[in-house]
């Protein structure tokens, strides 16, 4: 059994991992509706426990900005915002109702895009709620392409 970085155990047959040379991290896991229930239903309880007790770090948004500062004289710097569950995008603005507004703040102050995809969600599916499936994946990284391209 392996304990994950939310503090959930998962079995060694409940996923399996492989890392490309080119840096994907392949998961496979499974994605019936009954598992990806169990697994969602899972991850909002470990964050609603997190949610009690944490808040939007000063210092990471301090850290995020010397990222932005860092990037932005080797090109265009683009702040992505994925889409979540509808589920997992209720916690989140509980926690940070003005995340979109936060982020193109800072991307307009540093001299960075923001490009949110949540509107997108109802397009994708998700492994446990906040995880795109391999469909979801490949088209939400599509559309980045496409925005970058632009």
């Amino acid at each position: 059994m392996i304990r994950a970085n939310g503090g959930g155990i998962h079995t060694a047959d409940t996923a399996a991992e492989h890392l490309h040379p080119d840096g994907w991290m392949d998961v496979n896991i499974g994605t019936d509706s009954a598992q990806v229930r169990i697994r969602t239903a899972r991850k909002l309880l470990d964050y609603r426990r997190l949610a009690a007790s944490q808040h939007l770090s000063a210092g990471r948004l301090r850290a995020l900005r010397q990222i932005l500062i860092f990037l932005r004289p080797h090109g265009r710097v683009v702040l992505v915002r994925l889409p979540v569950s509808d589920a997992m995008l209720e916690l989140e603005d509980q926690l940070w109702p003005d995340l979109n507004d936060r982020l193109t703040a800072l991307g307009a102050e540093r001299g960075a895009e923001f490009l949110d995809l949540m509107p997108e969600r109802g397009r994708c599916s998700f492994t446990d709620g906040n995880h795109l499936d391999t469909l979801s994946a490949r088209w939400i990284s599509e559309r980045t392409a496409k925005y970058l391209t632009r």
